[in-house]
């Protein structure tokens, strides 16, 4: 996953609507440097996740890199994964493939997660 940060003006005619109900957004930028422009060059073509935040943005919105674990250890979320497999393997009658199983039980616990926080 690469990360790149900046500042646009998303303008008032920035968004328009597509035949196709898609949308085409236009956000505009102040001078580049030649580096910045080389940079957001490589993420043509690509299907990105796009953050929007007015002011500054808070370095906890920026997902931090996965950390450099010794050969054969785990990250918490593949232990996690390998887990739910094994319980949906034993302990639910399989009705819905494991994919699906595993994305309905993280968005469940995300939801659980985020009624504790405050509004």
């Amino acid at each position: 996953m690469r990360n790149f940060d900046l500042e646009v003006i998303f303008p008032d005619n920035g968004m328009r609507s597509l035949a196709d109900k898609s949308w085409k957004l236009t956000f505009e930028t102040q001078e580049l440097s030649p580096e910045d422009v080389a940079e957001l060059a490589r993420f043509k073509g690509e299907y990105l996740r796009l953050y929007l935040v007015t002011g500054e943005l808070e370095k906890e919105l920026t997902p931090p890199e996965p950390p450099d674990l010794p050969k054969g250890k785990k990250t918490p979320s593949q232990r996690l994964r390998e887990i739910l497999y094994v319980y949906w393997n034993e302990q639910t009658n399989k009705k819905m493939e494991f994919n699906e199983f595993y994305e309905k039980y993280i968005n469940q616990l995300i939801e659980r997660i985020k009624e504790k926080l405050a509004p």
